[in-house]
């Protein structure tokens, strides 16, 4: 694939917030504007019996904190390879889906054979139990080294952390074009006190800083400045609501999955901007269970998030692709790196520092936002 109002806003974080916050399945749809079928590449299929064993299953549960509207272009995409294989999507909170499969699979129930998530620090618990099922699917051969984030786990997105700006407020003309210009235009001005930003204690928050700390050397110098005029939330429906409204007039470290949002009406409000000075892309993984009941239609479902078909499905959702020669609305990897450069890029690393570094960032976190 190459490629008004406030009220409006709100709505579109009400809409934003239950699919993040709710649950459903999602199946096959063949409506208008479904992606266009592709054929997979044959150095990236699945041997023939991995295959036949899936169809024999016949379908797949995932569970995963991303919203069903999200999911449901990768799904269609999906069913157009394979139709004889239903996807049970079921949409959780990071921690939640984590904590359901374990509490499931003890009791020997019915449980997500995948699960798709950006919570690093969960999955490298689960890995560290056994839960997760050391599986390399073909089509991860030939990705980047960081798209590997722990054994039998890929990232199936790169998640940039984007700005966001009220452009009623504050013209497009006079937004900063990085973060070190956001800091120092916060401490008067429109952004006074106006900016909002995850909770860094947690979540998407805390995984944007540890980020941005681990690869910017004057990381805490702009955070202290940043954090007197910031308010938090931790989920991106209530910043959305209080951008639209005026309450705030920007925002930073904000999961780029709101791309999919920020279009029509709530566009001619809001807009969304990547920082030139550093944009920390957090990767959400695909695992397999070890203890789901269809082992095999997760692994074509896992090898099929890593196709470029799979990728450019995912931008139409929100996702962000990392593949090359898949283009994405100005924010995938590719493009972000051809426009700010390699040295502005900073991948997070799924490792024990994800971990041993958390209460050192969070304290420092907690004492420049004053929490």
């Amino acid at each position: 694939m190459k490629r008004r109002s406030s009220w409006v806003v709100a709505v579109c974080a009400a809409t934003l917030l239950a699919g993040c916050g709710g649950q459903g399945a999602v199946g096959p749809s063949s409506g208008e504007g479904d992606p266009p079928a592709h054929v997979i590449d044959p150095s990236e299929q699945l041997d023939p019996a991995t295959v036949a064993a899936a169809k024999n299953e016949g379908t797949v549960t995932i569970y995963g904190e991303a919203n069903d509207e999200i999911m449901k272009p990768v799904i269609t995409a999906f069913n157009q390879q394979f139709p004889d294989i239903a996807v049970s999507y079921i949409s959780l909170n990071p921690t939640e889906s984590f904590q359901r499969y374990l509490s499931e699979s003890a009791t020997g129930g019915r449980t997500a054979d995948a699960i798709i998530s950006i919570d690093g620090t969960s999955f490298l618990d689960l890995i560290k139990r056994g839960e997760v099922l050391d599986f390399t699917p073909p089509a991860a051969v030939g990705l980047p080294e960081y798209a590997n984030l722990a054994p039998g786990v890929y990232a199936v997105e790169e998640n940039p952390a984007v700005g966001v700006f009220n452009k009623a407020v504050l013209p497009e003309s006079q937004q900063p074009e990085t973060l070190a210009e956001l800091a120092d235009m916060a401490d008067s001005g429109p952004l006074k006190g106006k900016l909002v930003t995850y909770d860094g204690t947690n979540g998407f928050g805390y995984v944007a800083t540890q980020t941005f700390v681990a690869n910017e050397g004057n990381a805490w110098s702009l955070l202290e400045k940043l954090g007197r005029n910031s308010q938090t939330e931790t989920s991106s429906a209530p910043m959305f609501t209080k951008l639209g409204q005026g309450a705030a007039v920007g925002a930073y470290f904000v999961s780029g999955t709101i791309r999919s949002v920020v279009t029509g009406a709530t566009a001619q409000v809001l807009n969304l901007k990547l920082f030139a000075d550093g944009t920390p892309f957090i990767p959400r993984g695909i695992g397999i269970t070890s203890k789901g009941q269809s082992p095999s239609a997760a692994k074509v479902f896992t090898n099929f998030m890593l196709t470029e078909q799979g990728q450019a499905a995912g931008c139409k959702g929100g996702f962000t692709p990392y593949i090359d020669g898949i283009e994405c609305d100005g924010f995938s990897v590719a493009e972000v790196t051809a426009k700010f450069g390699a040295e502005n890029v900073y991948f997070t690393k799924w490792d024990d520092a994800l971990i041993s570094s958390q209460a050192e960032i969070v304290s420092r976190w907690k004492a420049a936002f004053d929490k």
